[in-house]
């Protein structure tokens, strides 16, 4: 009986242990942080964010990730702005599937995004002094405001907004190319009530093809998006716009620059989800070009690291101001 409670034991660990081998997690923590220019609203943004991946040999795999995002008011905007607060969270689900008839590798890959932030705004009141002096509202108005009768009060607005992406992949056996079909649809709640809640639809079908032995890699990603609500965009209810990304990767060993790339965007778009990135632009500003280049270090098999800097142009439909962020990113991913 020993004998064969053993036995079972033995076997029962080892099936276990192979099936974690079977696993490859990699953690991935980030940060960002960038400045706004001529922007009469916007300072400053920092994010904080992780992400989880496993994968299971070539079958597929899970994703979890949570992004935190700060953007501080420019002192003494005329919108009474402040900052706002942005939790995002990430779930992401990837089958993989090898028929004979295609010759390739089919993946059917499902995100969803919920993500809840709080806008700070000061709203001024002014108060007119009453015909006969009167000293209690006087003495009131100068402590709430340093004097003239103002009365400053802080309001927090609560925004949530919710995301599904289902997309199909195909890459050909010799992964020389592959082809992309992806579908978002978000559902956006404002807390504020002059701003109507929104639902966005987007279309973003993807073509990547390597060369130069698949040292270098084109990707090219069209963004067809449609608002059901244009109050925010003076009508304008469809944004398209192309993502164009070059990738190269070097003949190098550790502790070396293992890849470089360039990504441009041309076009327009509006509340856009970006697959590749795994995020969402819940800023209702219009996006009119970016444009980035980002290296990778290779320190061993197991350990990354990404260094990002980027240029984003936008524009505020509502009042019809261009402004801009330029920004630094920085990654590090260390798998087991």
């Amino acid at each position: 009986m020993r004998l064969f409670i053993l036995s079972f034991l033995l076997i029962f660990t080892q099936t276990v242990l192979a099936e974690f081998d079977s696993w490859k997690t990699t953690v991935t923590p980030q940060f960002m942080f960038g400045i706004y220019n001529d922007s009469p609203l916007r300072d400053t943004i920092y994010n904080l964010g992780v992400f989880l991946t496993a994968d299971y040999l070539d079958s597929g795999g899970l994703s979890f990730g949570y992004n935190y995002s700060y953007i501080e008011g420019k002192t003494g905007n005329q919108e009474g702005f402040n900052s706002v607060d942005e939790s995002a969270f990430y779930v992401s689900g990837v089958f993989h599937s090898y028929p004979d008839s295609l010759s390739g590798k089919l993946s059917y890959r499902l995100d969803a995004y919920y993500i809840s932030d709080t806008t700070s705004v000061t709203e001024t009141t002014t108060i007119q002094p009453p015909p006969s002096p009167s000293p209690m509202i006087s003495i009131r108005a100068s402590h709430n405001s340093g004097g003239s009768g103002n009365f400053k009060t802080p309001i927090y607005y609560s925004n949530e907004s919710m995301t599904v992406n289902p997309m199909l992949t195909f890459a050909n056996s010799a992964a020389t190319y592959n082809l992309e079909l992806g579908y978002a649809y978000s559902d956006y709640r404002y807390g504020e009530t002059s701003v109507n809640n929104n639902q966005v639809h987007q279309l973003a079908p993807m073509f990547g093809f390597g060369f130069n032995e698949k040292y270098d890699w084109i990707q090219m990603r069209a963004y067809f998006i449609h608002l059901t609500d244009t109050s925010l965009t003076h009508g304008e209810a469809d944004f398209n716009s192309l993502a164009f990304k070059w990738k190269h990767w070097f003949k190098a060993t550790s502790n070396t620059v293992n890849n470089m790339g360039i990504d441009i965007l041309l076009g327009k778009r509006m509340l856009a989800v970006d697959p590749d990135a795994a995020m969402v632009y819940s800023l209702a500003d219009q996006e009119t070009g970016a444009i980035a280049i980002h290296w990778q270090w290779v320190v061993s098999e197991v350990t990354k690291y990404r260094l990002q800097f980027g240029y984003e142009q936008y524009e505020d439909l509502l009042v019809g101001n261009d402004y801009n962020i330029v920004y630094t990113y920085f990654n590090f991913s260390h798998q087991w």
